[in-house]
């Protein structure tokens, strides 16, 4: 065998060892891949399970009856508030901003799904329907960023005050409707 012919198969072997390379290269990036993916998922669930236990501690802490007082009596479209309660409705305004803040800026950056960036999007709607949880907003705007306070004076802008919410007679409502229902 002469020397030609070692280098030949020499090279022949160094050919088979870098498409062996090439193959196994594939298989690991398809495996790094599904693993990336997998890293992402596992991230936005918790992101998302994060922004209901916000939204879940929130409404915990509006059902204290203290909160639940001057809700009502915002809901109710009262003009008076004493100093404690217009702190408090700050407050309910504040936490309801922040969650939607979050889901906000945690949309725009593809972290967090539709359904909960909607959710904070319509809660936010909601408590700011609300005279006194309008005005609130409005006597503190100037303390939120100003990407912040463009999206919230659009949904504003899009849903009008409601009137006074009697949250009793509603359910009354309601629970006479479902039973006629049925």
């Amino acid at each position: 065998m002469s020397l030609s012919d070692v280098a030949s198969i020499g090279t022949l072997l160094s050919a088979v060892a870098v498409l062996v390379s090439l193959i196994f290269l594939y298989f690991q990036l398809r495996q790094l891949s599904a693993q990336v993916s997998q890293t992402e998922r596992n991230q936005r669930s918790i992101i998302n399970q994060g922004a209901t236990t916000r939204s879940m501690a929130t409404n915990s802490w509006l059902a204290e009856p203290h909160m639940s007082e001057v809700l009502t009596k915002a809901m109710s479209n009262a003009l008076a508030f004493t100093d404690v309660e217009a702190l408090q409705l700050t407050g309910i305004v504040r936490n309801v901003l922040l969650s939607f803040q979050d889901a906000l800026t945690q949309h725009q950056s593809g972290l967090v799904d539709n359904i909960t960036f909607h959710h904070a999007e319509a809660s936010l709607r909601f408590w700011l329907s609300v005279p006194a949880l309008r005005a609130s907003y409005r006597m503190f705007a100037s303390t939120y960023a100003l990407e912040l306070q463009g999206a919230v004076d659009q949904i504003i802008a899009d849903a009008p005050p409601n009137p006074a919410i009697q949250i009793s007679a509603q359910l009354r409502t309601v629970l006479a409707e479902d039973q006629s229902d049925s």
